[in-house]
């Protein structure tokens, strides 16, 4: 009873004890708060992580690399850390940027590419007493649904037959087989390129085993709308290599595989090399289901223009060099480039002289340059800058907020991802990957609000020489060495992002 009671008296008088040290002791109590001689705790993931230095980075992953990078301070102007910053490297596509930037400025972020249909001569009656022509504007990313939309503007003016000549104009750009000719003929990111593009220039290959025999289909596809075509064919012979050749006669692509090709998957992308005949097909195809009569289609440059009939315009550049950067696309990225040195120099060039012209554009903008293109995409090896260099043009203040907008935010695959998370605002950057070849360029802000800017390159040529050209499919090997670099690179970053936030 005694212990109950008093339990009872402490249950009363707690209370009071408390309201009487808040109102005696009021100030004191904050001040004691705000004046703690113990530190603030920080998380546990903080002192357990320490920075480390490249050379304990690159042990660690136990990588054969040619590495060179730059960490720059935006606001103050200054590097904070380098090695090999003035070693030229394979850009792969990081040249992407650079293609993105000289373009927007050479034709400017709302530029469109346009396709028309144009006719020759006098309507009457749904017929046409004349051509038709089907005039590439090099649309990167005219596909089968623009078609439609074309032939359905032709069918609504009233247009029923063609009573002379289908004539396909592609001469907008010149023609190249492919991007690059040391990469394997039958990847489809490695497409030809023309004035008249149809769905990235690719067709799906699929297969399937019926009663023991192989069925065969090549579909042209898109968001919409999907067509057989007959410009693509297939054909088997033994051989030790499950890619042996490709024959381009001029107007159809037929491709020789082992049957070892089919053994696992039942799809692929193939390149398609000749996007006239492509396209061509596509449209009177979809002009006969329609129910417009037209000739077989003649390809060929016709520089008499014609009343536009119909016309099919692109997104503005600024969203296709989004898309451009967000896929990295190839064959994006060559069109872009190709037409704003066709502006700028007044003239159609092949790739090569192409993107020398675009070098000379870029020293005319950072000075000192000593690098190299040999395309817009990056997909050749030729195409080599310095990590200086490339912070030279990425910091220029003409461009510098529109490249942050261009960019993505960076991918973290990585335990200790939260350190990025944790200790910084954002990172965007663009990568670029071939066979022994990684990089990444971009930008950090930390929590602090300090704005860095990077850039690591990192390649093993020599490996990357060893492959034959018919291996550089996803070879295995330098499927390790791309994974390892890429931790590295991650490494770096999360570094940096703790030891100058």
């Amino acid at each position: 009873m005694q212990f109950i009671f008093f339990v009872n008296i402490l249950r009363i008088l707690f209370p009071t004890f408390i309201i009487f040290c808040i109102f005696f002791n009021q100030h004191s109590f904050a001040t004691g708060l705000q004046k703690s001689i113990l530190p603030v705790p920080r998380p546990i993931f903080f002192e357990s992580f320490k920075p480390k230095l490249f050379e304990t980075i690159l042990n660690e992953k136990k990588l054969e690399a040619d590495i060179g990078f730059i960490l720059y301070d935006i606001e103050d102007s200054k590097i904070l850390e380098a090695i090999n910053p003035s070693k030229q490297y394979p850009l792969a596509s990081i040249t992407k940027l650079v293609t993105a930037l000289y373009a927007m400025e050479i034709l400017g972020s709302g530029h469109v590419f346009t396709t028309t249909i144009e006719a020759i001569g006098e309507e009457s009656g749904g017929i046409l007493d004349g051509n038709l022509i089907l005039r590439g504007g090099s649309d990167p990313t005219l596909s089968n649904d623009d078609l439609v939309i074309l032939v359905d503007n032709l069918w609504d003016n009233g247009l029923r037959k063609v009573g002379g000549k289908f004539i396909v104009d592609s001469s907008d750009a010149i023609y190249h087989g492919e991007i690059d000719s040391d990469q394997p003929e039958y990847l489809s990111y490695n497409p030809s390129i023309s004035g008249l593009n149809l769905n990235f220039n690719r067709v799906l290959f699929e297969w399937e085993t019926v009663n023991g025999l192989y069925s065969f289909k090549f579909q042209a596809r898109s968001a919409i709308n999907n067509f057989d075509v007959s410009t693509t064919d297939v054909n088997f012979s033994k051989s030790k290599h499950k890619f042996k050749d490709n024959n381009y006669n001029g107007k159809n692509d037929t491709w020789f595989f082992d049957h070892s090709f089919l053994e696992k998957a039942k799809k692929r992308w193939l390149p398609v090399r000749n996007p006239d005949n492509y396209a061509a097909e596509l449209f009177w195809i979809i002009a006969d289901k329609k129910g417009i009569e037209l000739p077989k289609p003649e390809i060929r440059h016709y520089p008499t223009k014609g009343k536009v009939l119909a016309k099919a315009e692109s997104e503005p550049l600024f969203n296709n060099i989004q898309l451009m950067l967000k896929y990295s696309n190839n064959l994006l990225s060559e069109i872009v480039g190709l037409s704003a040195t066709k502006k700028f120099s007044g003239d159609k060039k092949e790739i090569k002289a192409s993107a020398n012209i675009m070098g000379s554009w870029l020293e005319n903008k950072i000075g000192n340059y000593q690098g190299n293109f040999s395309d817009h995409s990056g997909l050749g090896v030729g195409s080599m800058m310095s990590s200086h260099e490339l912070i030279r043009f990425l910091k220029n203040p003409e461009w510098h907020a529109s490249t942050i907008n261009l960019m993505q935010n960076f991918k973290i695959k990585k335990t200790q991802s939260s350190t990025l998370k944790s200790y910084t605002n954002f990172i965007k950057a663009k990568t670029g990957t071939l066979n022994y070849v990684s990089n990444t360029a971009g930008y950090i802000e930390t929590k602090s609000g300090r704005k860095l800017l990077f850039v690591i390159l990192g390649s093993n040529l020599e490996q990357r020489n060893r492959l034959n050209k018919r291996d550089r499919d996803n070879p295995p090997e330098a499927k390790i060495w791309n994974k390892k670099i890429r931790l590295l690179q991650l490494d770096l970053i999360e570094s940096w992002a703790l030891r100058y936030n």
